[in-house]
């Protein structure tokens, strides 16, 4: 690297030449052309659209690296096409303290390196639709949804008067979609309310922001949301639907803390673990990939991990050093806030060459701290009654601490000689809900050892889980 230092909005560097300062100005929808001389040159643009970084600045025989300061969080963002991968990419910038630079937007400064003189043709800008009156059009929209949330489940007729026809979440249609949400435990809980809105500009979906479309991400009071910012379109009444995420498949990224209690036969000891999951949602639609590869920052090895395939299903990535995991793995000490994960789908016909679609996800919340997971305040599972026997319903309740929020709760029990009888029966929880009643599916076999698995956040909106176990009721 070249550049010897870079602090604030200074740049630093020793033994280099005089650098070049380039500004393309362009009336609207013209495509913008910068030029650069071989060093180090300061460039901008403005009135048009974002610039998909690797698009641009992706030829390495023209270019060393391109920079952006990022003002938000005090550090400089940084592309380089040398890299063989994004994974490569995203490594050695996290291990420089550096951003990964996808997208410079109209307006702003850039630095490139230089090899060579080269040009670079930037994109047109689309029909943009003022922000104003998007963003109060896609709020009103979102609050008539927390409305039908406010005290019951909504009607299907309610709830699918705020989707628009080409909805499309985690590979779920309109229709599909509004019968999971109007079915109890599997939609947004009673009492929904919504965080923080904001209109974003992705440059790596097929439909752009222009006058009836705009993209938006949002959350909800515990700072969760769909993990992809959701299409919404302008409708001819000048009200804005929501479309969903547009994605064929759902992906399941997130940080949790996780205190493992267990049970007394096995001493009741209690230990902690900082987790981050990465996967494929479990509703993948029958036939539309054959396996999908996760990448990205802590993930080993850094060409990615198979997270799903069509033989076996979904496959979670455990953490580095479960179980004595070394490959295979994520190292969640490498993990931070903002990290991004690739999740490549391949077709059987398609071969593992070419992706048939990819999709990239932002980690919203860095796993906790050693210091932090000390410091959790984890909510106390008080009693666990029922007889456990097939069919019948089990009782837990707990304690929550100060500003936390219930989530999600399940059970499970297995045999003596490992396997399992059943797992995963569990429901979603109202906010303030401390007591929950299970019903026990069927199943043969008698029972060694039992857990419940009880999900909190807490006033930070860290997902902070207690994983139960007990021996035989």
């Amino acid at each position: 690297m070249v550049c010897s230092k870079m602090h604030g909005t200074q740049w630093l560097a020793t033994g280099l030449s005089a650098f070049t300062l380039a500004f393309a100005a362009m009336a609207p929808s013209q495509a913008a052309t910068v030029a650069a001389v071989p060093g180090w040159n300061l460039l901008g643009y403005s009135d048009a659209a974002a610039v998909k970084v690797s698009d641009a600045f992706g030829d390495a025989t023209k270019l060393t690296t391109v920079w952006k300061w990022d003002a938000a969080s005090s550090k400089w963002a940084f592309y380089s096409p040398s890299f063989a991968t994004p994974t490569d990419l995203a490594n050695y910038a996290a291990s420089k303290g550096y951003l990964v630079l996808t997208t410079i937007n109209s307006g702003e400064g850039f630095w490139v390196n230089a090899k060579t003189s080269f040009s670079a043709t930037l994109p047109a800008a689309s029909v943009q639709v003022a922000n104003t009156e998007a963003l109060a059009g896609i709020q009103a929209t979102l609050t008539a949804l927390t409305n039908l949330y406010a005290t019951a489940i909504p009607s299907a007729g309610d709830l699918g008067g705020l989707f628009d026809a080409t909805f499309l979440y985690e590979g779920k249609n309109k229709a599909d979609t509004v019968q999971r949400w109007i079915s109890e435990n599997n939609g947004p809980s009673v009492g929904l309310a919504l965080g923080s809105v904001a209109l974003v500009n992705p440059v790596d979906v097929g439909q752009v922001n222009d006058a009836s479309h705009q993209w938006v991400t949002f959350s909800d009071a515990n700072g969760e949301g769909p993990g992809s910012p959701w299409l919404t379109i302008k409708q001819s009444d000048g009200k804005w639907l929501l479309a969903g995420d547009q994605r064929m498949f759902g992906l399941d990224v997130g940080t949790q803390a996780v205190k493992h209690i267990e049970s007394a036969q096995n001493g009741g000891q209690v230990t902690y673990q900082n987790k981050l999951y990465l996967g494929v949602d479990s509703g993948m639609p029958a036939g539309v990939v054959d396996q999908v590869v996760v990448s990205g920052p802590g993930v080993l090895p850094s060409s990615g991990v198979l997270v799903y395939s069509a033989a076996q299903g979904n496959n979670w990535i455990p953490s580095c050093g479960d179980n004595q995991s070394v490959t295979n793995c994520v190292d969640v000490s490498q993990v931070t806030a903002g990290a991004q994960y690739t999740f490549k789908a391949y077709t059987a016909a398609g071969g593992t060459t070419v992706p048939t679609y990819t999709y990239v996800t932002t980690l919203s919340k860095a796993p906790l701290s050693a210091v932090g997971l000390a410091a959790a305040s984890f909510p106390t599972i008080t009693n666990v009654s029922g007889s456990w026997a097939p069919g019948t319903q089990v009782s837990v309740s707990w304690t929550l601490p100060a500003g936390s929020q219930s989530s999600y709760i399940d059970v499970g029990a297995w045999p003596s000689q490992g396997g399992s009888l059943f797992s995963g029966v569990g429901i979603r929880l109202s906010t303030s809900g401390t007591s929950a009643t299970i019903t026990l599916p069927s199943y043969s076999g008698t029972i060694y050892g039992r857990h419940v698995w009880l999900t909190t956040y807490d006033a930070n909106g860290n997902q902070l889980s207690v994983d139960y176990k007990m021996s035989a009721p």
